[in-house]
Formats: C-alpha cells, sequence, structure tokens
C-alpha cells in the first residue's frame, strides 16, 4: 500500500506542471504507478460491480482499464468484491491498484495528489453514488457508464440494492453519461440525463493468433454450440436450449462462465466448463460450429449490447442471438426469436462461411481502443468545459 509522502512533481492541469506531495510506495511495484501518474498527469478510477477478474477476465470495466494502462494511465479499479487472482494481479498489471469500496483512507489519499482525476461509475448503488459525491468534492472528472437496465433487475428480483434515486444521483450529477445501447440511452434520458453510446467492443489482441490447441472436452462428435458469460436465469432461455437439446439430440452445447443450477443439467449433452480465463476464449471459439447467446425475451436483455457477440466474431464464428435487437447490422450475425427460429438458424450458420474481410473491417470499428480513444476525447473536452485552469468547477 502507499505510505510515507515524499515531495515529486506531477502535472496538474494540462499545459503546466506544479510542486505536489505524492505518497511514497511501500511496495517497489508501486513506484510504476506513481511514475505513470506523474508523467500523464491523470488518474482513472473505476467502480466495477463486479471483480477485476470477474467471468475469465473479459468484463467491460476489466477491459476499459486494460486498455488505459496499455496507453501508461494508472487506474484504481474499485471492485464489488475481490479479485480472486488478487496476489498476481499487481504483478502482471503494474499500473493497477485494486480497492474495494470501504478503502476510504487510500483514496482519499490518492484524491491529494496534484493531478487530473477521472471517476467511472459502472453501478448505481449506495456506495458508489456516495463516491461520486466526493469524487466531485475533490475535483474529479465523473462519468456514469450505464451497463444494464437496472431497473429492470429489480423488478425480477435480482437487484435487491438497487434504488431509483441512486441511479438519478449519477445520472444528474455526472459530467457526462455512457450508455451500452440506444435503449439504455432512453433509460438515461428517464432520469433526466443525456447519454453518449458507447457500446461493447472487442480486444482483437486477445484473439489475434487464433487457437493454440483444440480444448479436450471439445474432442466430441456432433455440431459444437459455445456460449461463454454469465448465464444466469434472468437473462438466458434455458428453457428455449431445452426445447432445441430435444429437437436436435445430437448437437453439443459447451458452457463457459458462471452457470445457474438449470434444468440442462439433465442433459449429457450440456458441458459445463466453468471459468476460463479470457486469454483462453479463442481456444473454444476457435474450434466450435456457432457461438450462441439465447436471451430470454425481456427488459433486460432488450437493452444489451452483448460484448461476447464482438468476441465470437473475432474467432471467425457465426453467432445465433435470441431477443437481441442491438445486434442488427452485425455481419455472420442471425437474430430470431423462438426456438424454431433458433434451429434453422444454426442450421444455416453452421454451414456458412464467414468472410474474414468483412468481419475484420467491422471488428476494427469496434475494438476497445476506438472505445478509449473516445474516452479520453471526452475527459480533455470535460476539463476544458468543466473546470478552470486553477481546477475549480466553473459551469455544470
Amino acid at each position: 500500500m502507499l505510505g510515507v509522502s515524499v515531495c515529486r512533481r506531477a502535472w496538474g492541469p494540462r499545459g503546466g506542471r506544479h510542486g505536489v506531495c505524492m505518497p511514497k510506495p511501500v511496495d517497489p511495484l508501486s513506484w510504476a504507478f506513481l511514475s505513470a501518474a506523474e508523467d500523464l498527469g491523470l488518474v482513472f478510477y473505476i467502480f466495477s460491480g463486479c471483480a477485476f477478474d470477474a467471468v475469465g477476465g473479459g468484463q467491460r470495466p476489466t477491459m476499459m482499464a486494460k486498455e488505459l494502462m496499455r496507453r501508461g494511465y494508472a487506474v484504481f479499479f474499485i471492485e464489488g468484491y475481490p479479485s480472486m487472482l488478487d496476489p498476481v494481479l499487481p504483478e502482471r498489471y503494474p499500473l493497477l491498484r485494486l480497492c474495494n469500496a470501504n478503502d476510504y483512507q487510500l483514496l482519499d489519499q490518492a484524491w491529494d495528489w496534484g493531478v487530473r482525476h477521472v471517476s467511472i461509475f459502472g453501478l448505481p448503488s449506495f456506495e458508489f453514488s456516495t463516491y461520486c459525491n466526493l469524487a466531485l468534492f475533490h475535483g474529479h472528472l465523473c462519468f456514469y457508464d450505464c451497463l444494464d437496465n437496472w431497473s429492470a433487475f429489480s423488478l425480477q428480483g435480482d437487484a435487491s440494492w438497487y434504488e431509483d434515486d441512486f441511479e438519478r444521483l449519477l445520472v444528474c450529477r455526472c459530467h457526462y453519461c455512457l450508455a451500452s445501447s440506444r435503449r439504455l440511452a432512453g433509460v438515461v434520458a428517464g432520469f433526466g440525463g443525456r447519454a453518449v453510446v458507447f457500446p461493447n467492443a472487442v480486444d482483437l489482441g486477445a484473439f489475434a493468433k487464433g487457437a493454440r490447441h483444440v480444448p479436450t472436452p471439445l474432442k466430441v462428435d456432433g455440431l459444437k454450440l459455445l456460449f461463454w458469460g454469465h448465464a444466469y436465469e434472468g437473462w438466458v432461455d434455458f428453457g428455449l436450449v431445452a426445447e432445441v437439446t430435444s429437437l436436435r439430440s445430437g448437437w453439443q452445447w459447451f458452457w463457459l462462465g458462471d452457470a445457474s443450477d438449470t434444468v440442462l443439467r439433465r442433459f449429457e449433452q450440456h458441458h459445463f466448463v466453468g471459468v476460463v480465463p479470457h486469454e483462453d476464449l479463442v481456444n473454444w471459439g476457435c474450434n466450435v460450429d456457432v457461438c450462441i447467446i439465447p436471451f430470454k425475451g425481456n427488459e433486460v436483455s432488450a437493452a444489451v449490447n452483448p460484448l461476447k457477440a464482438y468476441e465470437y466474431l473475432a474467432c471467425y464464428k457465426p453467432v445465433v442471438v435470441v431477443n437481441c435487437e442491438e445486434v442488427a447490422g452485425m455481419p455472420f450475425v442471425w437474430g430470431v426469436s423462438g426456438a424454431g427460429e433458433f434451429v434453422e438458424a444454426v442450421e444455416r450458420a453452421s454451414k456458412a462461411r464467414v468472410e474474414g474481410e468483412v468481419v475484420d473491417r467491422f471488428l476494427n470499428e469496434h475494438t476497445w481502443g476506438r472505445r478509449v480513444d473516445g474516452l479520453l476525447s471526452l475527459v480533455d473536452e470535460g476539463f476544458e468545459k468543466f473546470y478552470s485552469e486553477g481546477g475549480e468547477r466553473v459551469n455544470g
């Protein structure tokens, strides 16, 4: 952790330096973190409802953090719950500092550094809405990143912590709102805000080398279908999948990540693999026939811009998605509804020739690098628009 203060020179508002007391690190890895903060004059705080390594490390807040670190930015990642790989993460990511929502002392110390601070809130919880007020008090540029229709989750009984007032506070107090889908931009508008549509994307570097081996569970006969991510019954239509399993008993289904205890476990065709590291997904994706997203038709799934659809395409595999309007226009992605359409689309997709050049053109416009370019443009605009050269808020 960070300890005794020593005097260093750090960036203040862009365009000039000034003296500031920066904390002296206790562990040697912290020097890289502090040097990044000093050299670029900007520190990011990502407040995430999931752990940095949740679902293998492929969640949107984590992908944004990784891209920022690739560019040399220091990132505080405030987790909703601790990462399982916490002891090794500092060695892999020297510009990363993991925190939990109770690390008030560490964050309060960092917020006194003479650099610019950007806070991104990815969950409309009581804790994070409270931090938003503190961040504004300390002169942060604040973003609310609307990832899901949390009100719809709550109505399903899956987000008991949710209250409209928390989300309204983030929408109304943050300088900018991002929304991962057009429908979520409408949710933000319902709270009186205006969102920049900021869809999900893909880290092409994680998929560039292709498959290195065929995972042993895939060495079975039959058409192979793959789903990765958090398969929980609030948005995955396990009933539809069970119906299709009965209709096409020769198909083999592979589920990577956390999965609810479902009726599917009674079928021998369904293989629940568990969480797979994000860097290993390509080995699975490149060795199946069709990738799937079997959403339920509800308000939760209707608002989703599925990150995994971009990653599936990076494996050059066809994708079949149920009940999701956001995939319209994606190449080699079939949007369907109902078991009958699902079967027909899978059979068509399994015979389709995925054209790499078409996929590449699409994905090159939807990388996390592109998304962070947009974020940094808003950061530059925001500090000029909302804060004076001396760091005082001037409007908004």
